[in-house]
């Protein structure tokens, strides 16, 4: 998932504190895997998967031939929508899902940057950072809360940021190249990643809602070159991906307040990665297999 956010394309206002993980704890929960799907059109496949709400509608992006791309929803009863494109754009990204199924995204305006956006029940609302020269919008919760990126005329990199109650805070992890942030969850809490100074490894993080730092989130071990949270739940229950030296993505599942760390894998994909969780414990993510991405569902089970 790094490397899509990335192609496509953190100052946090009221920083409080930066407080570094303790050593992980023995998991008390397994990773089941419920099923996978693929879109059912033989013109379309899938490009990326999104998150997932209470209801286990899905969101995510399709692509075809010629280079268009549109969002969809794959509804809990197993439907999917038509293609969801926002008006005049070729490409449109559908990532975040809330649960009255309001959505949020990105598309790729006339003058070729991405614009971030929001959709209620068809009433689309175009975002950008004022001042960028382009915005995403990752992540949208039942309050209309979101959290998405931008980049500035001089960055170099991306910012993250989160609108609560229509405030806007840019988040920036002090001495890294960058931040991208991932999904937001109904207290605000905000997950993501950083960039560090060798444009490489990458370290996870959870912003709260009022503005604390949780930082760095690791995967343990030395075969690590990063770790991207890009969900997180009301029960604090993170999902993402880690990458090993070698640049295999690998499913991550973490729960913040016992520090437990949970890796899974598709038997024979060559990547594996979550992208949204539920507070059911119902994940949603995608892998690599064949030279296509295929979606999955998969739930946590007590140990």
């Amino acid at each position: 998932m790094r490397k899509q956010i990335l192609g496509t394309w953190l100052t946090a206002l009221s920083l409080l504190a930066a407080i570094g993980l303790a050593v992980a704890q023995q998991p008390q929960f397994s990773v089941e895997l419920v099923r996978t799907f693929d879109h059912p059109g033989s013109e379309s496949f899938l490009d990326r998967i999104g998150a997932i709400n209470s209801r286990a509608d899905i969101a995510g992006t399709l692509s075809q031939e010629g280079g268009f791309s549109g969002g969809f929803i794959l509804f809990g009863d197993g439907r999917f929508s038509q293609p969801l494109s926002y008006p005049g754009a070729m490409q449109t990204s559908l990532i975040g899902i809330n649960d009255d199924r309001e959505t949020c995204g990105f598309y790729i305006g006339s003058d070729g940057a991405p614009h971030g956006f929001l959709d209620s029940h068809g009433t689309l609302t175009s975002y950008d950072v004022v001042g960028s020269i382009s915005t995403t919008v990752t992540g949208v919760n039942n309050s209309g809360d979101f959290a998405g990126n931008y980049q500035s005329p001089t960055g170099i990199f991306l910012e993250g940021y989160v609108s609560l109650g229509g405030n806007f805070s840019s988040i920036d992890i002090p001495g890294e190249v960058g931040t991208v942030a991932g999904g937001i969850n109904n207290p605000g809490q905000v997950v993501g990643f950083s960039l560090d100074q060798n444009f490489f490894t990458t370290h996870g993080f959870l912003r709260a809602q009022n503005g604390a730092l949780t930082y760095p989130i690791d995967y343990p071990g030395t075969d690590v070159a990063g770790t991207d949270p890009e969900a997180i739940n009301d029960r604090g229950v993170v999902v993402g991906n880690w990458i090993d030296n070698s640049g295999i993505e690998h499913g991550l599942v973490v729960q913040m307040s016992t520090n437990t760390f949970v890796t899974f894998d598709i038997s024979g994909a060559s990547s594996t990665a979550f992208t949204g969780i539920n507070n059911s414990g119902i994940m949603v993510g995608q892998y690599y297999l064949n030279g296509l991405y295929h979606g999955f569902i998969a739930r946590l089970r007590p140990q």
